[in-house]
């Protein structure tokens, strides 16, 4: 079976029109907790998993995203997670982008919520059937309509609001109450009962971020990482950005490294290390 997996893996990675990133993000989901706890030791510890493809604004700040990989949290940041397969796939936009949104002027010490929290909860509200306060844009009149008629502030409102949309569907208790995945069922309980698909799924997203105990990383400061096959390579091409002197400010962690950190007495690992060193 390993076999089998690593050939049909190492094929499709090498196939014309395959989105190889989707493949090598699906095989380092159940490792990457574990790997990044170990990169990042020394700079900080506990480091958890919340979703994938955590919306973000584009360069213009109106109500297009770009979605990063991996959103997850340690005990000191917030980490923006990007996962890069190849040189050709470094778009220098995009890490602009990232720059602009994270370190940009005047958000410098801002934490998550104020950064990317209360607009993900405003997208939420916004593509719901039973959203409140609605406009077409993520302004201050907004927001501040939203935060009264949730009544309550920061990560609060989410779980008011997740609520609010689940119920309107009557989902029943099913007894998990007080479960660790209770919101994340609650939210594909909804997505299955009302076939509802694209963007209202950032309620499942939201159920993730709700079981991953918001209250210990909401208020944290935000971090980017950079998974890339060349450390050396992406530095020198990412050197050529506006915000280089932010280069510095960015953690980069190579696809060796990864491997690096990956055990040969663990089954899945030892396969993830031979497929990771054939096609990166």
């Amino acid at each position: 079976m390993e076999e089998i997996i690593q050939k049909e893996v190492v094929n499709d990675y090498f196939t014309a029109g395959i989105k190889a990133e989707v493949i090598l993000d699906m095989l380092l989901r159940p490792v990457l907790e574990k790997v990044l706890n170990q990169l990042l030791r020394r700079k900080d510890q506990g480091v958890h998993f919340i979703t994938k493809e955590f919306p973000i604004p584009t360069e213009a700040n109106d109500n297009h995203n770009c979605n990063v990989d991996y959103l997850m949290y340690g005990e000191k940041a917030v980490y923006l997670i990007e996962l890069k397969t190849s040189s050709t796939s470094e778009d220098e936009k995009q890490f602009e982008n990232y720059i602009k949104q994270i370190f940009g002027s005047g958000r410098l010490n801002e934490n998550f919520g104020n950064l990317f929290g209360n607009r993900f909860i405003w997208m939420l509200n916004h593509v719901s059937a039973s959203g409140i306060g609605k406009g077409k844009n993520f302004d201050q009149v907004e927001w501040k309509k939203l935060q009264e008629e949730l009544g309550c502030e920061d990560y609060e409102r989410l779980k008011v609001l997740f609520k609010r949309i689940v119920s309107n569907c009557d989902i029943e208790d099913d007894g998990t109450e007080n479960n660790q995945k209770k919101y994340e069922k609650k939210a594909q309980q909804y997505l299955k009962k009302t076939k509802k698909t694209g963007s209202a799924k950032y309620l499942f997203q939201a159920g993730q971020i709700l079981d991953s105990s918001p209250e210990s990383w909401w208020d944290k400061k935000v971090q980017l990482i950079y998974i890339v096959p060349d450390t050396v390579t992406f530095k020198t091409k990412l050197a050529k950005v506006k915000d280089e002197s932010k280069l510095n400010m960015v953690n980069v962690i190579s696809i060796e490294d990864i491997r690096d950190q990956l055990n040969d007495n663990v089954e899945y690992e030892k396969m993830l290390k031979k497929i990771l060193k054939e096609i990166c």
